[in-house]
C-alpha cells in the first residue's frame, strides 16, 4: 500500500524544477529526495497540469472552495427564506386559532336572514348554551 510523502511542499516543487531543467536523471533526483521515481513524475505531471490550468483562467482548489462557499450561502438564504415565510404563516394562523377560540358574538346568516349569535370556540350556541358550557369549564 502506498504511503504520503512526507516532503514538504516547497521541496518537491525543488525536485520537480530539478528534473524539468534536467540537472540529473530522474532516478538520481528520486534518490536525492527519498522518493520513488514514478512518484517523481506523478508529481511533474501534477505540476505542469496545474501551471497549465493557471494560464487558462481555471483556478485550482480555492476557486472551487469559493464556489462551494457561494452556493453554500445561496442555500443558506433560501432556507431562511423559507423559514421567515413559514413563521409569518405561523404566526397568522396561531392569531386566527386564538380569534375563533374566544366568547363573543358574530354575524350569522340564516334563512331567516343576518342576526348576531353567540360563540364560543368557535362555533355557533344559543345564549343559554354558552352559559351552561361556560358553567361546565
Amino acid at each position: 500500500m502506498a504511503r504520503k510523502s512526507e516532503l514538504p511542499a516547497s521541496k518537491r516543487v525543488e525536485a520537480v524544477l530539478a528534473l524539468l531543467r534536467k540537472e540529473d536523471t530522474g532516478v538520481q533526483i528520486a534518490r536525492r529526495y527519498g522518493v520513488s521515481e514514478p512518484t517523481l513524475y506523478r508529481w511533474r505531471d501534477e505540476f505542469l497540469a496545474g501551471g497549465k490550468a493557471q494560464l487558462e483562467g481555471k483556478r485550482g482548489t480555492p476557486n472551487a472552495l469559493s464556489k462551494e462557499v457561494s452556493q453554500l450561502r445561496r442555500e443558506i438564504e433560501s432556507r431562511k427564506q423559507v423559514i421567515g415565510e413559514l413563521t409569518v404563516a405561523n404566526r397568522i394562523l396561531k392569531k386566527l386559532s386564538v380569534d375563533s377560540t374566544r366568547q363573543g358574538n358574530a354575524l350569522v346568516k340564516t334563512s331567516s336572514g343576518v342576526r348576531y349569535s353567540n360563540v364560543f370556540r368557535g362555533r355557533v350556541f344559543s345564549s343559554r348554551a354558552v352559559r351552561l358550557r361556560s358553567a361546565c369549564e
